[in-house]
């Protein structure tokens, strides 16, 4: 099925929308941290399933000189391959413009 990322009804746990993630990470009273699409894409991966939850995929995003990690759930744990090799390719661009990005899960 085909969708925009934002809205793809595939990105989704338990009911709950998951892209874009919530962004978090190391901290202090300077830190502003992502809101929604804020933040540029550096890094993606898979995170194999293991005490926290199933498969899902890791995030590093950068906003306002800081990193930031977040994580990407899927209903359909099989589905974390083919989005992290999707994003792999967007690696450097805004989340807002792939966010937008129509997508085949």
């Amino acid at each position: 099925m085909k969708a925009q990322l934002r809205t793809h009804p595939k990105v989704k746990y338990h009911g709950a929308r998951t892209w874009p993630p919530d962004l978090g990470g190391a901290y202090d009273a300077t830190t502003v941290f992502p809101v929604g699409e804020q933040g540029i894409l550096e890094a993606v991966s898979v995170a194999e399933r293991d005490y926290i939850g199933p498969q899902r995929v890791d995030l590093i995003v950068e906003h306002e000189g800081r990193r930031h990690s977040g994580q990407v759930w899927l209903d359909d744990p099989t589905l974390a391959p083919r989005l992290c090799e999707i994003l792999k390719k967007h690696i450097g661009s805004p989340i807002s413009e792939i966010s937008g990005l129509e997508v085949d899960l």
